[in-house]
Formats: structure tokens, sequence, C-alpha cells
């Protein structure tokens, strides 16, 4: 028995049936094989070891009869839970840490790994209501979607073609796209997208303009692809264009409708001077429209996409905010001069998600059933808003501003400048809170100190307690 499996010597005098009792028992008491383990079946191990029946029936029941292994009729076999008393502790080899030089791991690499989210804390930004999942109706997308030979095909680099017909249609009607379902491309999520869009659009050394602050995970992927990544400030009214106008780069990344982390809603004149900067440049805007869906006002603004005449916008769009991060779904809208790049680049690549789960989606949305979870969670999420926005005041005072744009799945809390927003964001961690630091969404150095709120995925029946319980980290 090695640590890699149990392994047959059909050279060696020893009979195989002995060889394959031995294996298995060096493996129980070496505690490769724990206590209460399902053991593989005898005909899964006559399969793998290709040995006969007998031979491995033989070996089992030796094991059993030795009291190494218990049978449950009708369910399989497993280590005896009592062999544990039987057996030494396993000893403990000596461990030495190794650690990466910063010269052996990439930037992204190094970024990553600095990344820890407590997943279930209140007040994580960037996620729905997973308690509002419209799983009855998904589940019968699933039930209701074709299941023919061609679905069960690889699908074309581009995505299924309903899915991309059915996006089209909404993005028209919703956000002002103008686009043709041979210009959605299906990828398997929005990092996956992002990380296309460089791989296709930038070369080595090229410059690429991010906000500041803004999503660090695209200047983790920017600059992972070799580019120049440069920092471009935002105000209340979005990314500054002024600040960069008469520079040359290949590619802007921003999130007009609702500015991550800031909320602000980049304005409709510096939309325009966006436009005429990058026709000018011959140069591409990324087009981050992560959860426009959710604007509570009566001021929506066009995405910039249908803004854009010369076609120098790559507009990207997720199922994740509007449904659920485990969807791992998320489209590009693609210049009509770019369709051809980006779909031999998904040939290449391979990042389209399942046909199937495809599939759901589009009759997901055939069905009406998008847009009436959409509408549904829009007054959810609105209420939340309301909630958290109201409880803060109640609890905090002054020591909070809040900064709400009325839009999006979270909102800002400015804090004094006596009290640090990293400090504060370890101490609410210390009391199970999840609220980032604006600081630390910066690419140089910061200029406001506060913190992140999000409401979506915290029920309304918690969202006091949480507050209380942040408010206390003050």
């Amino acid at each position: 028995m090695s640590n890699r499996g149990i392994f047959i010597d059909r050279k060696s005098p020893v009979p195989l049936h002995r060889q394959l009792e031995s294996a298995l028992r060096a493996a129980i008491l070496s505690g490769t094989l724990l206590p209460g383990e399902r053991v593989l079946s005898s005909r899964d191990l006559q399969t793998h070891l290709g040995l006969g029946r007998n031979t491995v029936l033989d070996a089992l029941d030796q094991l059993t009869a030795e009291g190494y292994l218990v049978t449950r009729r009708g369910v399989g076999t497993f280590v005896a839970p009592g062999v544990q008393k039987l057996t030494k502790p396993r000893p403990r080899s000596r461990t030495v840490k190794i650690t990466p030089s910063e010269t052996a791991l990439s930037f992204l690499s190094s970024h990553v790994l600095a990344q820890t989210v407590d997943r279930v804390a209140p007040f994580r930004p960037g996620v729905p209501a997973f308690d509002a999942f419209p799983s009855r109706q998904f589940k019968r997308s699933f039930d209701v979607a074709a299941w023919t030979p061609q679905l069960l095909d690889y699908t074309g680099a581009l995505g299924h073609e309903p899915l991309r017909a059915a996006i089209a249609r909404r993005l028209r009607q919703t956000r002002g796209i103008v686009c043709a379902p041979g210009q959605v491309l299906i990828t398997a999520g929005a990092q996956f997208a992002f990380s296309l869009i460089a791989q296709v659009m930038l070369n080595g050394h090229d410059t690429a303009i991010v906000e500041d602050p803004g999503y660090s995970n695209i200047r983790a992927t920017l600059q992972a692809s070799g580019a120049n990544v440069v920092p471009a400030t935002v105000d209340e009214c979005g990314i500054k264009v002024a600040s960069f106008q008469r520079r040359r780069a290949k590619l802007v990344y921003i999130t007009p409708a609702h500015q991550y982390p800031t909320g602000a809603v980049l304005s409709l004149e510096r939309r325009f001077a966006l436009l005429d900067w990058a026709a000018r440049h011959d140069a591409w805007i990324v087009e981050d429209d992560y959860d426009s869906e959710f604007v509570y006002t009566d001021h929506v603004q066009p995405a910039l996409q249908g803004l854009d005449d010369a076609e120098r916008v790559i507009y990207v769009g997720t199922f994740s905010k509007v449904l659920s991060p485990a969807i791992r779904v998320a489209y590009i809208v693609v210049p009509r001069s770019l369709c051809h790049v980006f779909e031999a680049a998904q040939e290449v690549v391979g990042g389209a998600p399942s046909t199937i789960l495809q599939a759901a989606l589009a009759t997901f949305m055939e069905n009406g059933d998008l847009g009436r979870h959409i509408t549904k969670m829009r007054k959810k999420y609105d209420e939340r808003r309301h909630l958290v926005s109201v409880a803060l005041a109640e609890l905090a005072g002054s020591n909070f501003h809040v900064d709400d744009s009325r839009t999006g799945l979270h909102l800002v809390a400015h804090l004094p400048e006596s009290i640090r927003d990293a400090d504060f964001t370890k101490r609410a961690a210390a009391r199970g809170i999840v609220a980032p630091a604006l600081s630390s969404y910066f690419y140089g150095k910061p200029t406001m100190n506060g913190v992140v709120i999000g409401y979506a995925a915290t029920p309304a029946s918690q969202i006091k307690s949480a507050v209380a319980a942040l408010v206390s980290a003050l």
C-alpha cells in the first residue's frame, strides 16, 4: 500500500488476495483509511485492480473477520469505528512551512492570497439575498428546458443561442443597450469575463486606467496581464475624465451605474466626455454594469454602451447579483468589430459555463421569471437599505455619515477622522460583521475614511442587531 493508493504486484509469490488484504490493513493501521470511512465496493476494487471477484471477496471477508471492516447490508463496507482504539496514532512528521518568495509569485497570486472573507457574516457587500432565491421557479426551468442531443453536446464559443437572444432582448429594453444576439458572449462568471477581455485587448505594458478607489480584483487581473495600471480619481460624480483627458491608454475600466465602492453614479456630462476620449485615442471602455438592475429612484441612467456611436464600449453583465454567485454565469456584449476575435479566444480558453445551465437560464428568462424576481428583489432591497440607514442614524448618531445613492446592493458609511477605518474593520470582524474599509479599495493614498455596508443579503429581521454589533466596534 502506498500513499497514492492500492497496488498489486503480479510478479510477487504472495497470493493476490493476501496482497490486497495486507494493503487494506496497512491503510487502516496507518490512518490512510479512517474509522467509519467507506471502502471501495468489491465491484469497484475488482474493476480498478483487475482482480477476480472471489479474490476481492476473500480479502474483504478476512478483514471483516479480524474486525477491521464492517458491512452494512445494502449500504456498503466501512472501516470499523472501534479500530481507532486498536491502532497507535499515526506519527506526526515534522513539517516545514514553505513560504514562496515574492519573486516566485505573480502579482495575481500575491493579491488573492491576501483576500480573506467571512462568507456568512452580515453586511458582506456584493452578494444578493440568498434567503429569497427563486428555487421553485429555477428548478422548473431545468425541467422545462429541452434536453435534446444538441443541448448535451459542446456549445458554440459564444454560448447557448436562446440565452444570448434572451439577454440581448432584455438589455435592449431595460438598459438601452444596442446589440444583437451575435454580440453576446456567455462566460463562467464576471471575473472570467474580465480576464478574457485582458487577454484579448492588452499586450504587455499597454496602459489600462482604473477607478481609484475601485474594484481591487480588476487591478490584479489587469496587472497580471502585464498592463501598466494607472489610477483615476473618483468623486461624487464618478470617475474624473479630466484627470486623464490627454493621456493615451488602451482601455479604461469603469462602473458607471453604481461606482464600486463609493456608490457614485457617473454623470451624463462625464459619460459623453469618456466616449469622446475613447474615440479620439482609439481606446476601449470596459463597462461593468454589475448591479444596475437595482435602482430605488425614478432617475435611471442608461448604460454607457447605448450612448456609444463609435462602438468603443465592451459591456459586462452578470447573473451573480440578480440571482446568485453560485450560478457563475456572466456575459460580454462585444463591439461588432471584435466579435470574431472574442469568439476565437473563447474557443481556445474554454470559459463557457454548462450548456444545460445556460438552457435553464434561457427558459427562466423567457418565462418572465427573471423579470418578476428582479421586481420583487428591488422592493426587498430598498426595504433593507432603508432599515440599515435608519438603524445607523438611531444607534450611531453622528459617528457615521451615510452616503447612499439609492442604487445597487451596498452603501458607504463615512467615519470620523479620529477613527481609522482599517482598525474599525478589524474590530467589526471580531464581532462577526463584514464591513470592508474604504481605504482598502484605493490604488494610491486613501482620501476617504469609512466602510462599505452590503445590505442585500442580511434579512430584515437581523438588520438592527447587526447594526448594533457594527456600532459597538466604535
